[in-house]
C-alpha cells in the first residue's frame, strides 16, 4: 500500500530522530503543541497513525507510561526522507 507522510508525521519523526525518545506520547504533544503552535489534537492523530505505521513506539490504553520512541522502521523511513 503506497502512503505518504504528512508534514506534522514528519516532524515527529524527526524530533523522535535527533532527540531519542520522550517520557510519554502525552509528553511529546504537550511539547510540540507549545513549541509549534500546533493543536494537540492534531498531533494526536498523527502520532496515532505512526504508531499504526508501526513508525513509532508507546503506550497505550494496555501499556501506559510507555516512552515513545522510533522503531527500527521508523529511523529507516525517516533516514530516507531526510
Amino acid at each position: 500500500m503506497l502512503r505518504v507522510l504528512t508534514r506534522h508525521q514528519i516532524l515527529i519523526l524527526k524530533e523522535l530522530y535527533e532527540n531519542g525518545h520522550y517520557i510519554t506520547v502525552t509528553s511529546l504533544i504537550r511539547n510540540f503543541s507549545v513549541k509549534y503552535k500546533i493543536p494537540p489534537s492534531t498531533l494526536r492523530w498523527n502520532a496515532k497513525e505512526l504508531y499504526e505505521l508501526e513508525l513509532i513506539e508507546c503506550g497505550n490504553y494496555r501499556s501506559k507510561g510507555k516512552p515513545v520512541k522510533l522503531t527500527d522502521y521508523g529511523r529507516l523511513v525517516y533516514e530516507i526522507l531526510k
